[in-house]
């Protein structure tokens, strides 16, 4: 681009020797373009603007022969006006391959990210970063007419010369070209992008993300949404228990929360988020969960940590009704590339399929809404859910952890006395300090060669505990995850059910006045017929079954079928062969335990009885689909395999 003009220079003066160089010029064409060049000057300095001088460049078209009206001396003064210099130019329609002006094109890109990135790849396509009425940054996969604007503010896209001497007319991107590249299968040179952050994130090695823009390290883009925050290199132990402090005192003192465990699984919910990228696996789901019904405050606090860690709250979801929905739900949130996504208000047991294995895959499938393709996305999220005395079904009950608030008393809402009346306002205004305290917590355990935490591993979220655990016993949080295990047990509704149910056919058929140790399907039916304690004690789903009257008996034995070698209750169900006469599957229930007579009337823990399993070291718990099951006694556990267990 031509050196700006000296500010002395007169204007017109300037124009008049444009005029004059242009009219002289040789071949038309090349003079305009070098006119317009020259005048961009003139608008960088300031002396022109850029009306006048494009009605300068049109005059002067005309002057030199070519129509003012013309598509070709339009671009032709626009290419030439162009602030910006330096872009690469893609060559098309000059007799070459199709591929060849896409690599071309796909170099430009790469060009144009090596300063600063603004295209990607996520799910196998190409995506750029964009900015929503409401404010919020989320992936944007660009339709072709989006990658086509793409392309255009990467290259210059032209056509050869007609004649010699001519220089090249400029066009748009073909859209041959743009639908190639959009169909590539992969794209070299084009780094990935897992998510958008709008504040700073612990990196793997601890060190704190804070530099604006695409990070190579993690893959993430950092959009500030307020200035950033300064942290100590190396904070002490005493700076981290300082920030948690000010975090449990000032931001969660007017919760009320359950346990010491519940405060700490609110610090850790805000520390999973900020320490994100530090995760290697997945996280678990941190539910809100209020005893004392509405008003306790359960939103308020997802709010108020998500603000702190986020800059922003969240848009909060609700709970889907089918798979077909929590497909859609989370394909649409993992598309986006946000940080949390809660869902509000569950009213019923939440049991998903398609959720259970978002949470803990790295890596989530779906087709893309409205298309035929699959779409690959990464998983590197943080979930939450908000409720009153959630229950959960199938596997989920393993994948939460609680922060249960009870304000103990009959209208939670018009407690007074807080000592921040309105909290959020106060978050806003302390966000960059409540955000600080958070970074130095992560800092100073780094700091402190990351010691492992005392806490006990976590099935498929053994980074989370290490990590998170570690940071908060490392500041003195006590009491991360302690109250798991009750929640887990008091929220997996259809582990009791299945107890209640187990419990129901061993009193039917094994402690009766004339006990039949063994049943099957067609018996249980029979007894269900009869609507006394074991049509009472049907779980939720054989219920729904037997009262629409279809397809029941089928139902119930498919999953008498599943639950063999369930222990639930102090009961386990066992296959008892097949029946002589019907062929028929038979099954029976027998206590499991210390003490435990056998089902069969055979000795305590003989192979195919339900009797005393104590003392056979290799039968060990673990879950499935919610319900605690026993592992085969023929596979003797090895050693080192507690995790492994639970999951």
């Amino acid at each position: 681009m031509p050196e700006p003009v000296a500010p002395s220079s007169t204007v017109p003066e300037l124009l008049r020797e444009i005029r004059e160089r242009a009219l002289a010029g040789s071949v038309p064409w090349s003079a305009l373009l070098d006119a317009s060049r020259e005048t961009a000057a003139i608008i960088a300095a300031g002396q022109v603007s850029t009306g006048a001088a494009e009605m300068f460049l049109l005059d002067t078209a005309a002057a030199m022969g070519l129509d003012p009206n013309s598509q070709r001396v339009r671009w032709t003064i626009a290419r030439g006006l162009r602030v910006r210099a330096g872009l690469p130019v893609v060559t098309v329609n000059d007799g070459r391959h199709l591929r060849e002006w896409s690599e071309d094109a796909l170099a430009a890109v790469r060009a144009g990210n090596a300063h600063k990135p603004r295209v990607f790849t996520r799910g196998g396509e190409l995506v750029r970063v964009k900015r929503t009425d409401e404010g919020r940054w989320m992936v944007d996969r660009p339709t072709e007419h989006g990658l086509r604007g793409e392309l255009e503010r990467a290259a210059d896209f032209v056509n050869p010369p007609k004649e010699e001497g001519e220089e090249p007319f400029p066009v748009a991107p073909p859209m041959d070209v743009v639908r190639d590249v959009r169909s590539l299968p992969e794209f070299p040179g084009i780094p990935p992008l897992d998510g958008i952050v709008t504040s700073p994130r612990v990196r793997p090695d601890g060190t704190i993300l804070s530099r604006p823009g695409y990070d190579a390290g993690t893959r993430l883009y950092l959009v500030p949404d307020a200035p950033m925050v300064e942290v100590p290199e190396n904070p002490s132990r005493d700076n981290a228990r300082d920030a948690a402090r000010f975090i449990a005192e000032e931001l969660l003192g007017d919760f009320p929360f359950v346990s010491p465990a519940d405060r700490a699984n609110a610090i850790a919910f805000a520390l999973s988020i900020v320490a994100r990228p530090a995760i290697a696996g997945a996280v678990p789901v941190a539910v809100f969960d209020a005893r004392s019904g509405q008003g306790s405050g359960k939103s308020l606090l997802l709010r108020t940590l998500c603000y702190v860690a986020c800059g922003t709250e969240p848009p909060l979801s609700a709970i889907p009704g089918d798979e077909a929905e929590w497909r859609k739900t989370i394909t649409a949130a993992l598309l986006r590339g946000g940080e949390v996504f809660p869902f509000d208000n569950a009213t019923e047991t939440i049991e998903s399929g398609t959720f259970a294995n978002a949470i803990t895959s790295p890596v989530f499938e779906d087709r893309i809404l409205g298309a035929s393709r699959r779409v690959e996305l990464p998983v590197r999220c943080c979930w939450a859910i908000t409720g009153n005395r959630t229950g959960f079904g199938g596997d989920m009950a393993r994948r939460v952890y609680p922060i249960e608030l009870d304000a103990a008393c009959e209208r939670p809402e018009d407690r007074e006395g807080f000592r921040h009346p309105d909290l959020m306002e106060w978050v806003r205004a302390n966000r960059p300090a409540l955000l600080r305290a958070l970074l130095i917590m992560a800092r100073a355990w780094w700091a402190a060669g990351c010691p492992a935490p005392a806490v006990k591993t976590w099935g498929s979220f053994e980074s989370f505990v290490r990590v998170v655990g570690g940071i908060l016993e490392h500041a003195g949080v006590p009491g991360f995850l302690a109250n798991r295990a009750e929640f887990r047990d008091a929220a997996n509704e259809s582990r009791h059910e299945w107890a209640a149910f187990l419990a129901a056919l061993h009193k039917c058929f094994h402690e009766r006045p004339r006990p039949v140790a063994e049943f099957t399907t067609k018996s249980v039916v029979e007894e269900v017929g009869l609507l006394g304690e074991l049509f009472a004690a049907l779980p939720g789903d054989l219920h729904d079954a037997y009262e629409r009257r279809r397809g029941f008996a089928q139902r119930l034995g498919i999953m008498l079928g599943k639950g063999v070698g369930r222990i639930v209750g102090g009961y386990r169900l066992e296959d008892a062969g097949r029946d002589s006469d019907t062929k028929g599957r038979k099954f029976r229930v027998g206590r499991a335990g210390p003490g435990a007579a056998p089902a069969g009337g055979g000795l305590p823990g003989a192979p195919g009885t339900s009797g005393d399993f104590s003392n056979s070291p290799h039968v060990g718990l673990f879950f499935l689909n919610g319900t605690e099951l026993a592992e085969s006694p023929e596979a003797p556990r090895s050693p080192g395999n507690e995790a492994e267990a639970e999951r």
